[in-house]
């Protein structure tokens, strides 16, 4: 058992040293260099990956009446987005204050930086997802998140270390009371960014992309429990490293059936989110277990 126990730390250590010397060389070349040579890593390695098997079967699910080649393309465009949003990770600071963020809606801020109490923002796993945190920060809101925790634990703490710069509010750890420390926070007049486009088995069906997908019914019920304003946001990769930011409102939905009124919010949500990646399929992240 000690034996296993050792072996497992080296080879934590050893990925965490491949991590560091791609930190790196990332935080050291110039943004658009490092974003565009992690995309060409990414795309042409994660093809012969087994998350290229899923992301495949995902988009044949999504895109049934497509031709197989258009569909490995987008799916290149995928790993190379995703190549490209790590890469950017270790340069965060210069990118969030430099102009190559636009947010489509500007008045949206100002409603934003308007309410009295704080909101809870959907987010999905599109572009470079991380930039909505910041937006919000330019209008002095202090978001709070919850995050899938990464298995290597010395990476896990790095990357934590990183976003935490962005959620003043707090971020934590999907198995760490997330939910509870969530509700308290916003309780507080806080402001909650969640990722909303993950599986979540124990949740809700909902359709996406004409195929039921087990969802997250909370940042709906936690929106109706606390009266907060709901928003959805998408962000597009524009070219190379510049992004604009996609936020609209979702009207909240109220009657004596409490469930209902939780999924509709919930489908709702989700049907925006299938509107942006429809306009955008290479830009979301096709590789994870949307359904099941």
């Amino acid at each position: 058992m000690n034996d296993e126990v050792i072996k497992i730390t080296w080879k934590y250590r050893l990925e965490y040293a491949g991590f560091l010397i791609a930190a790196a060389l990332f935080s050291t070349l110039p943004i658009e260099w490092g974003s565009a040579l992690s995309g060409f890593i990414w795309r042409t390695i994660a093809p012969r990956t087994h998350r290229h098997l899923r992301a495949r079967a995902n988009i044949a699910r999504a895109y049934p009446e497509m031709d197989p080649a258009a569909r490995e393309k987008i799916l290149l465009e995928s790993w190379d987005n995703l190549g490209r949003t790590f890469a950017e990770s270790f340069q965060f600071r210069k990118l969030v204050l430099s102009d190559r963020v636009t947010v489509a809606q500007p008045g949206i801020l100002t409603q934003i930086q308007q309410l009295q109490s704080g909101a809870v923002f959907c987010l999905a796993h599109m572009a470079n997802w991380e930039i909505t945190a910041s937006v919000l920060l330019r209008v002095n809101v202090e978001a709070a998140g919850i995050y899938q925790a990464i298995h290597n634990p010395l990476v896990d703490a790095y990357v934590l270390k990183q976003r935490s710069i962005l959620y003043r509010g707090g971020l934590w750890s999907k198995e760490d009371n997330s939910v509870r420390k969530m509700m308290r926070y916003a309780r507080k007049g806080g402001t909650a960014c969640i990722m909303t486009d993950l599986p979540v088995f124990s949740g809700i069906e909902i359709n996406f992309f004409g195929t039921p997908a087990p969802t997250s019914p909370f940042p709906a019920m936690m929106a109706l429990q606390m009266n907060l304003p709901l928003f959805v946001v998408a962000i597009r990769r524009d070219k190379g490293v510049r992004f604009t930011v996609h936020a609209e409102a979702i009207e909240a939905v109220r009657s004596d059936d409490r469930e209902a009124d939780i999924k509709a919010m919930t489908q709702a949500i989700h049907n925006r989110f299938e509107a942006y990646i429809r306009d955008n399929p290479g830009q979301w992240m096709w590789g994870q277990r949307r359904w099941g």
